[in-house]
């Protein structure tokens, strides 16, 4: 992330660069920490020259930039070293070099450490303009940590296995993982085996989709069980979570859920068995507020309501619906849904 420093005179430059220092003093997120004490006070004259740098929390894989207000540069030094006028702490290995008249990059040659502060200071020597006597500017960049969060979907029925189910999820990391450590991070079980996993990976490198097949019926109620442990990339994440996986001769709810699909909204009520497409739901489906919809979607049962779908809502399903084998549902129930302000995302 690049962070404006541009100062249009020599109070505003001190004002903004000294904010800099306070900012990098609270982002500090593990590892090595950089003391507030440790980054020099710039000089004020530094808001001249400097447009905006590399700067918060970045992934382990990334460049350093630091670019500047003014031609400090000559165009036959773009592409040549630029290591007298940066330093880098803890040492990393890597190449500085000028990107442009105004653009310094550096591109260390091994990932960053996780979880670690790096102090950066820019010194004057041979940039153009920039007085030798300044001292170097300073500044922090720290480093994601490895951290991930699983979620599951509901179960489904599986398209390609008559009276089986499967389960959808997805494996959401911090920073950029290799597919081969994220696909180790994940396991599970079902009826003393361990499934195999179909993966698919986002090319950002951190979503991580995956689905779990095969998960056949039987006479008794089954447990499916999912397990994370984050060694293979040096998170310290572990946990599991359970699934029941209903008998084959129930037909009951296995799950409700709030839902959103391309900016829609939607509960989703999860059967055991496909639905009988043909039955008119109308009077089987209320909602505390609003007047529902209903879409079936195999096993699933998609609610809308005409109204905004905001806050705690309850969803009431009647006994009487049938799958597609005709049996029908034994109870009446009710649950209690509730949709968030702004849609769900995963904070590390």
């Amino acid at each position: 992330m690049l962070n404006i420093v541009r100062a249009a005179t020599r109070r505003a430059g001190l004002l903004q660069l000294c904010g800099l220092i306070v900012l990098f003093g609270l982002t500090a997120c593990g590892g090595t920490k950089t003391d507030r004490s440790e980054i020099a006070r710039p000089d004020p004259l530094w808001g001249q020259f400097l447009e905006s740098h590399t700067t918060g929390v970045i992934s382990r894989r990334s460049n350093i930039r630091v670019v500047f207000a003014t031609d400090v540069a000559s165009a036959d030094r773009v592409g040549q070293d630029a290591s007298a006028s940066f330093t880098i702490e803890p040492r990393v290995d890597g190449a500085v070099a000028f990107a442009s008249p105004r653009e310094l990059v550096f591109t260390p040659r091994r990932e960053l450490a996780p979880g670690t502060t790096y102090r950066i200071s820019i010194k004057p020597t041979g940039l153009i303009g920039v007085p030798t006597t300044l001292r170097p500017f300073e500044f922090a960049v720290d480093v994601k940590r490895p951290e991930f969060d699983v979620s599951l979907g509901g179960l489904t029925n599986d398209p390609e296995q008559e009276r089986s189910m499967r389960v959808a999820g997805v494996l959401m990391t911090s920073d950029v993982e290799a597919r081969e450590k994220v696909e180790q991070l994940l396991t599970a079980t079902y009826r003393g085996r361990t499934l195999p996993i179909d993966w698919t990976h986002t090319s950002d490198g951190q979503r991580h989709e995956f689905v779990l097949r095969g998960l056949a019926r039987a006479e008794e109620e089954q447990v499916l069980r999912v397990s994370w442990n984050g060694t293979p990339i040096g998170a310290a994440n572990e946990g599991q979570t359970e699934l029941s996986v209903p008998a084959l001769d129930r037909f009951i709810i296995t799950q409700v859920a709030a839902r959103e699909e391309n900016g829609q909204r939607y509960i989703g009520v999860y059967f055991s068995d496909a639905l009988d497409r043909t039955q008119d739901f109308k009077g089987f489906v209320r909602l505390s507020e609003g007047n529902p919809s209903t879409r079936v979607d195999g096993n699933v049962l998609r609610v809308y309501s005409d109204r905004a779908t905001e806050g705690p809502l309850t969803l009431t399903i009647e006994r009487g619906i049938r799958n597609r084998f005709g049996r029908t549902l034994e109870a009446t129930a009710s649950y209690p849904v509730v949709f968030s302000s702004t849609k769900p995302q995963v904070k590390f």
